[in-house]
């Protein structure tokens, strides 16, 4: 769980004609990566469909925790694409939107490598909780991009990192509001690296989603967002849907992102989609509570609010309201909200995002 297409001011019209012509060149990346002979276990063939494990670490009794793999080496050259979901565990939308990118995809047709982590983080996943749980590691995969390998997922976030600087043009990260909350569709993406602002921002708009959240702050500083656009390679968090029923992941939506933005950059044939209407966020507020007892959300993900506007009431084993949620923001954004019935004080239980006025 947890990006304006167009810059603040005068500078917003001629950016977005600009990004309408940018998309015919910049598709291919500047220094195009190489293809390995094999990712894991699964090897690399043009014009075939490969799947395998990646290992990346072991447990106690030397048992190797292995990231399951599917590589689509498409027939034509092209660019080096990866995609990722369930980095954090609990997050199992991702996988669901990536098994249906992988019935899309058709060798014969694909320019490039597509190469599709179902599981980038197993200790999390086998958990079925957001990190790994062993206590002396606890870290969040969107924080492990440290460039030390001390503790576990530090470790399989430099064994990614190590593949991508030779082997990546482009990575995506899926992401949902894991079994409790639920998002609405945006796509993070920086503005800090050493690739071009202008290429980052039309890259983002290849997606398709409705809102794009443009990070200049370095809000989530050790994530792939802002580690590898660092390095030059483009990054982005796909973020999409989540909660705890089946049936209401999102993941048909999910992966018409990804396919879109995999047509955008000419891995795939067709023309990206184009979101009608597009709202940017360049800040974000998490809200939590004061008070424990159950929650009753006021808003949904991606309704705008306003300073003072009810978000949620939280009513005490009694039967009392005991707190109402308030937007402490105006010209804001409700980009997730938890959809879990009990919340204790501090409880993560929205986020809103602070629109870049049009």
């Amino acid at each position: 769980m947890l990006a304006k297409i167009l810059l603040a001011g005068s500078m917003a019209r001629p950016l977005a004609i600009s990004c309408l012509f940018a998309m015919t060149f910049i598709a291919q990346p500047a220094n195009a990566a190489t293809w390995p002979e094999r990712v894991g276990t699964a090897d690399v063939h043009a014009g075939t469909v490969t799947r395998g494990k990646l290992p990346l670490i072991e447990y106690a009794d030397g048992t190797s925790v292995d990231a399951p793999v599917i590589v689509v080496a498409g027939k034509q050259p092209g660019p080096v694409v990866w995609l990722l979901s369930c980095a954090h565990g609990d997050e199992f939308g991702g996988a669901l939107a990536m098994q249906r990118v992988a019935k899309t995809l058709d060798p014969a047709t694909v320019s490039g490598l597509v190469i599709m982590v179902i599981v980038a983080n197993p200790p999390a996943f086998q958990a079925m909780k957001r990190v790994n749980p062993a206590s002396d590691d606890l870290i969040d995969f969107g924080g492990a991009f440290t460039g030390e390998a001390r503790f576990a997922t530090e470790r399989i976030a430099d064994k990614y990192m190590s593949l991508w600087k030779e082997h990546a043009d482009y990575v995506v990260d899926f992401h949902t509001g894991g079994d409790r909350f639920v998002q609405t569709p945006f796509v993070i993406f920086t503005v800090t690296g050493t690739v071009p602002v202008q290429r980052m921002e039309s890259l983002a708009r290849m997606f398709g989603a409705p809102m794009l959240w443009r990070d200049r702050d370095k809000v989530f500083e050790t994530d792939i967002t802002i580690t590898l656009p660092a390095i030059g390679i483009p990054a982005f968090l796909l973020e999409v849907g989540g909660g705890g029923v089946m049936e209401r992941q999102q993941d048909a939506r999910q992966a018409d992102y990804a396919l879109s933005f995999l047509r955008g950059i000419d891995v795939i044939p067709g023309e990206p989609t184009r979101a009608d209407a597009v709202r940017v966020v360049e800040k974000y507020r998490i809200i939590t509570p004061s008070r424990g007892g159950f929650f009753y959300p006021l808003v949904k993900p991606g309704d705008p609010v306003n300073k003072d506007s009810p978000l949620a009431r939280v009513v005490n084993v009694y039967g009392d309201e005991v707190e109402i949620l308030r937007s402490p923001v105006d010209g804001a954004v409700v980009l997730g909200m938890q959809e879990f019935p009990l919340v204790t004080t501090g409880s993560w239980v929205a986020e809103l995002g602070i629109l870049v006025p049009e």
